[in-house]
């Protein structure tokens, strides 16, 4: 054979091996397969093409999260952070995702690790308070709040952080003087500012009814359309036994979400102080299609059935509470003395 064509196939055959192995190598993001969602489908797309778009699977992650898929989300953040490491935005997402499927002490240690990344982001700082309010490291959370006010002294955001903080820790004093600096700052966004008012009504309740009527009031002032505002402001006019405003703030509250299965919980606690089971067992019925695990429906449909005397209704459904929460003591003894 001709050198000169001999040494051009050897060029040719190692070429051909070369793109043979590449092509043979698997990433380690598979292929993902089309589904009916048309911006999943395009950053699946985006993904097979080019498996190191860790934007692209930060934002599918996001999907992900949103659908409870946590595994996958959870992966996808995975192989973001080991593209790009210096996303502040793919740590709080994993921590979310943790948190949500029940790994408080892994999403704990995600949120410390991207505060340690970034010691002066106000967000992540804030971020990591909340996940310490939520997981009840009080002195960890309280640092986390100085921290930040070292920073910026007047961020209003982390004194209402330590309003929540004092105010979970059952110190109301310093709950109060918190919430009302926060608020005193006027630069908060309005939902946050919601939450303030909130809860210094809250607050105030036992103190001064009528402050705390006019902070629930400045609450919905804000947003009369928001559900936390309204059923908080239900839950004063029930503990200052005002039943029937407390019935017609429920009411507007399913009017704006009908799904909001709470609402007609407390509606029927609200007919059963007021001796009217049949109305009362009618909204534990709606409550039990709207949300039909949670176990405290049936638990109070049985008690407004034990009422009218329907002892064997009332049996099926603590029985029924029990089956979706076995450690529900109330059932567990309405149960055995129905028996």
């Amino acid at each position: 054979m001709n050198n000169k064509f001999y040494s051009l196939f050897c060029i040719i055959s190692l070429v051909l091996t070369i793109s043979s192995c590449k092509s043979d190598k698997k990433s380690d993001i598979p292929a993902s397969p089309t589904t009916n969602n048309p911006v999943l489908d395009e950053l699946n797309e985006r993904i097979n093409k080019n498996p190191k778009d860790h934007n692209a699977l930060y934002k599918r992650a996001e999907i992900y999260y949103e659908k409870e898929a946590y595994d996958e989300s959870i992966a996808d953040l995975e192989n973001a952070i080991k593209i790009d490491s210096l996303q502040p935005m793919y740590y709080h997402l994993l921590a979310d995702n943790y948190l949500d499927y029940f790994k408080s002490r892994q999403a704990l240690e995600t949120m410390e690790k991207v505060s340690n990344l970034f010691p002066k982001r106000i967000e992540t700082l804030l971020k990591l308070a909340e996940f310490q309010l939520i997981l009840k490291r009080y002195e960890d959370a309280q640092l986390s709040v100085q921290r930040i006010l070292q920073i910026q002294p007047q961020n209003a955001e982390a004194y209402l952080m330590g309003g929540m903080i004092f105010k979970d820790m059952g110190d109301e004093v310093r709950a109060r003087a918190g919430l009302q600096k926060a608020i005193e700052l006027g630069l908060l966004k309005d939902s946050d500012q919601i939450d303030a008012y909130i809860n210094l009504g809250q607050l105030n309740i036992k103190k001064d009814k009528k402050l705390a009527e006019k902070y629930f009031d400045n609450a919905i002032k804000l947003d009369s359309t928001n559900i936390n505002a309204l059923h908080a402001k239900a839950d004063f006019f029930q503990a200052t036994n005002q039943l029937n405003q407390a019935i017609g703030l429920y009411r507007k509250i399913i009017g704006i979400d009908s799904a909001y299965s709470k609402a007609y919980f407390n509606t029927g606690i609200l007919y059963m102080e007021m001796d009217s089971l049949d109305k009362a067992i009618k909204n534990f019925d709606i409550a039990t299609k709207v949300e039909p695990t949670e176990a405290s429906y049936y638990l109070y449909r049985g008690k407004a059935k034990e009422k009218q005397g329907k002892k064997l209704e009332a049996k099926q459904d603590y029985e029924q509470a029990l089956k979706f929460d076995a450690n529900l003591e109330e059932a567990k003894q309405a149960l055995q003395k129905i028996k």
